[in-house]
């Protein structure tokens, strides 16, 4: 079994008006997700030539980023290790006044259950499995990588229906129509 780990990072995630919440929901996504070194460091080339570092990278254009650097959730063991270390020293730098109403309850026991995730392997990556495609080189020759962590089938046919109805402007009965057909022939593909 494993665990979606954008699920996970979404349930521990901070309060969103807070001033902290920048800071912590990268903080814990950094832990979670680490760069791959070759990507990185064929970033860091190119974006040397201009001055800028990949962290400066990070902060005007973070999904250019991670387009271009694949990422990976370390095993077990690593994973739950850092996660404590990264709630204990977040929870040691910041003082109770500051963190006041940064976390709902409901994100505080989203803490312990990444923690048990992590700890029972659930979110870590299988061992030689790829979670990449590689969809082309951009301008600077560095690769652009679709990452199909967190999808699944039925997480598509979601996308694919809100791309298909966004601006559509028939009736309901054209709109139950087509849904119909759909349905029917998304059944008919998950059966075989």
């Amino acid at each position: 079994m494993h665990a979606d780990c954008f699920h996970a990072l979404n349930a521990c995630s901070a309060a969103a008006k807070h001033n902290l919440t920048l800071t912590y929901n990268r903080g814990l996504a950094d832990v979670v997700l680490k760069p791959l070194d070759e990507d990185y460091r064929k970033l860091a080339a190119v974006l040397e030539k201009r001055n800028e570092t990949v962290e400066e990278a990070k902060e005007r254009n973070r999904k250019g980023v991670h387009l271009r650097v694949r990422r990976f959730i370390d095993r077990p063991e690593v994973l739950y290790r850092e996660l404590q270390e990264f709630f204990a020293a977040f929870d040691d730098r910041h003082s109770k006044e500051e963190k006041k109403g940064l976390f709902t309850k409901s994100a505080l026991e989203g803490r312990v259950r990444i923690l048990e995730l992590s700890r029972r392997g659930y979110l870590s990556d299988p061992p030689n499995y790829n979670v990449y495609t590689f969809l082309r080189y951009d301008s600077e020759g560095l690769a652009i990588w679709r990452c199909h962590r967190g999808t699944n089938m039925l997480e598509g046919a979601h996308a694919w229906l809100i791309r298909s109805f966004s601006g559509f402007a028939s009736g309901p009965e054209a709109l139950e129509s087509f849904l119909s057909g759909w349905v029917f022939r998304w059944n008919l593909n998950v059966s075989q």
